[in-house]
């Protein structure tokens, strides 16, 4: 089955059915309205003709027969709307039948309005059935028109003019069928635009639940990790040597990581959050509690045109320039720190550099440049970070200081 074949076959069982019911109504008014038309004796298509008999009887049971066959289409739907396993030869057969029988004495005088009934059929073959019943319905009313001119006689413009009604009858329902199909395509694409959607939003979803598992796992990792180790060396300088001045400054060290954990954690919280503060906000916050906890002159500047950043970048800037601002304490500690951002057309930049005065100590020493793998396995983080959203990252010696930089294309 083709994927257009398989279309209507959905519209078929779907909107068509639907449709269909819709018709009931007005298509049993029409087969009344025709009938008491024929019953009149009136035979208002029939002038013109030459009608040696008009056969009552027949046209009566003809008549009768048409009206039942119209009433049991209008159940055969009802019950095909309620068991989808109906037969679906039925159908093509009572139209078939209906167009038979009312084309059968059309040509009689009498009965000259019941080529309606063919009619029809003949719509509701093309807008129902697929080509081939369609075509077999209208060709057996053309075929019963043309048999009642032979056996009733018929004037040439009766012989021509149904047969060419029958046909248009049958585009009317084409038409009908495909502009039905058309819909049900319509119908079918926007759910499948609405289920990609879905997906889509499902999948960012899960991506951003992951970014942020690992951001908190990263954390967790590095913050209690070495909480833990300083509390342990801690306990041991005051349960097994004494020494107070020591453990006191290790008990202090752990509360600066403490610190800096949640505020790190924080952090990464706040990229949940729709409020989550501009980039620039992020690193003025970093830089002050840098200087509460540290206390060494550090300063922010921004430069270039701001504009909103998603919070992956922001969270991920923000990580490294943390990660940067604790290396400067641990590495230069009292050493003046400038960060800096700037929003190039291209890029965000964001940089960190820490120069100690001559005579502060710093346990760098002469380390080479790097992309990030000298700046300790936090920056090594970063870096893998930052090439997630297409960034780099470079860390190394600036003459007497050291410069972490960390760049994002736009």
């Amino acid at each position: 089955m083709t994927r257009w074949a398989a279309v209507r076959r959905a519209a078929a069982s779907g909107g068509e059915r639907l449709a269909s019911l819709g018709m009931i109504v007005p298509r049993t008014a029409a087969a009344a309205l025709l009938a008491a038309v024929t019953l009149s004796g009136n035979g208002l298509l029939g002038s013109g003709r030459s009608a040696p008999n008009g056969h009552p009887a027949l046209v009566l049971a003809a008549l009768a027969a048409c009206e039942a066959l119209v009433v049991g289409w209008a159940v055969m739907e009802r019950v095909r709307d309620a068991r989808p396993g109906f037969p679906t030869w039925l159908l093509p057969s009572l139209l078939l039948l209906l167009s038979v029988i009312s084309g059968a004495v059309s040509m009689l005088p009498i009965a000259g309005p019941m080529v309606g009934f063919t009619l029809m059929a003949a719509v509701a073959a093309g807008a129902d059935l697929e080509t081939g019943p369609a075509c077999a319905v209208a060709a057996s009313g053309v075929l019963a028109i043309a048999a009642s001119s032979l056996a009733f006689g018929f004037t040439t413009g009766a012989a021509v003019g149904w047969p060419l009604g029958v046909l248009v009858a049958v585009l009317v329902g084409r038409s009908r069928r495909d502009v039905r199909i058309q819909r049900a395509q319509a119908a079918a694409l926007v759910a499948q635009a609405e289920r990609t959607r879905s997906e889509e939003q499902r999948a960012a979803t899960l991506d951003e639940r992951a970014r942020i598992a690992r951001e908190i796992h990263d954390l967790l990792a590095h913050s209690l990790g070495a909480l833990g180790i300083q509390l342990e060396a801690a306990l041991a300088l005051l349960a097994e040597d004494g020494d107070v001045d020591r453990g006191v400054q290790l008990v202090g060290q752990a509360r600066r990581l403490a610190a800096s954990g949640l505020a790190e954690t924080r952090q990464a919280i706040e990229a949940l959050r729709a409020d989550s503060p501009p980039l620039d906000e992020s690193l003025a916050a970093l830089v002050r509690d840098f200087c509460d906890v540290y206390h060494p002159n550090a300063t922010l500047r921004v430069d270039g045109l701001h504009r909103p950043v998603s919070a992956e970048v922001t969270v991920a800037l923000s990580r490294v320039t943390d990660e940067a601002l604790t290396n400067a304490a641990k590495h230069a500690p009292g050493a003046p720190v400038d960060v800096q951002l700037v929003y190039d057309p291209d890029r965000i930049t964001v940089t960190v550099t820490d120069t100690p005065s001559r005579g502060v100590p710093s346990d760098r020493g002469s380390a080479p440049a790097s992309n990030g793998a000298a700046g300790g396995y936090g920056l090594i983080g970063m870096r893998e970070r930052l090439m997630l959203i297409g960034g780099t990252l470079t860390a190394g010696p600036d003459g007497d200081g050291w410069t972490v930089r960390a760049q994002v294309p736009r």
